[in-house]
């Protein structure tokens, strides 16, 4: 690794570590219908503010957070239950968590009746960074997907 790929390193870990890192929800892919909210993340290293906005009003509202890839929420993985929502509401929550090593994600599911129909929106925001892959375990199968080649058993 060169001086200058050291550098950028320290200065993003720097950055990172200075400030929240602010990430908000893509659109939805066109489809199945999903629930009309948008959530946006502000985290940190060990911590995240939710901010759930809903397009449409709604009752019956659960909005429930777990972790994945290690990572594991430390406070109430409820943090709305059964409630009621006017359009162009939004609600805020704070969310402790512990990531797990390299990374790992926080998964945001929001569910409720909108519209008189059952709807259902899942979110997942990155937390770290990937470890790195050794390039020669990598290949690319016949249709152009890239696969990690594993051991089986530890061998």
């Amino acid at each position: 690794m060169n001086r200058r790929s050291i550098m950028l390193c320290v200065a993003l870990l720097a950055a990172a570590c200075s400030h929240p890192q602010v990430v908000s929800s893509p659109a939805p892919i066109k489809g199945k219908p999903t629930a009309p909210v948008a959530v946006r993340a502000e985290l940190t290293s060990k911590a995240a503010r939710l901010t759930v906005t809903f397009d449409q009003a709604a009752t019956g509202v659960t909005v429930r957070v777990s972790g994945n890839d290690g990572l594991a929420v430390t406070g109430a993985p409820v943090l709305l239950e059964n409630g009621s929502v006017e359009a162009h509401e939004s609600r805020s929550f704070d969310v402790g968590f512990a990531p797990g090593s390299g990374s790992s994600s926080l998964v945001v599911s929001v569910h409720g009746k909108f519209g008189g129909a059952d709807r259902g929106r899942v979110i997942s925001f990155g937390v770290g960074t990937a470890s790195s892959i050794d390039v020669s375990d990598v290949m690319t199968t016949d249709d152009g997907e890239r696969v990690k080649v594993m051991p089986v058993d530890g061998h």
